[in-house]
């Protein structure tokens, strides 16, 4: 994956195993609009995307982030993403949700 304007390309900083990974992020939702969703869509990296909490879409944004992060220096992660809030404060029953989806 090129390097993205939003930072330094770190992932060359770390060796790179030949064995893949599966990483959830669990969180907000994802934004498909994304360009680094896109790539990993195509690329076959992006998995599973399920809201418990009506549209996949992030509207907040910060699962979108998290991916985003998550896909740039992790290039073996096949990503997996759960919506389980829709907003920056979490109520009890959307902590309920994440104890369901783990």
């Amino acid at each position: 994956m090129p390097p993205s304007d939003e930072g330094p390309d770190i992932s060359q900083a770390v060796p790179i195993s030949s064995r893949r990974v599966r990483v959830c992020v669990i969180d907000t939702g994802l934004d498909m609009a994304h360009p680094a969703v896109q790539a990993a869509k195509l690329e076959g990296r992006l998995k599973s995307v399920q809201s418990w909490k009506g549209s996949t879409m992030d509207e907040y944004g910060h699962g979108t982030h998290a991916a985003e992060l998550i896909l740039r220096v992790a290039p073996q992660a096949d990503l997996y993403v759960a919506k389980v809030a829709n907003a920056k404060s979490m109520p009890s029953e959307d902590t309920e949700l994440i104890i369901k989806v783990g």
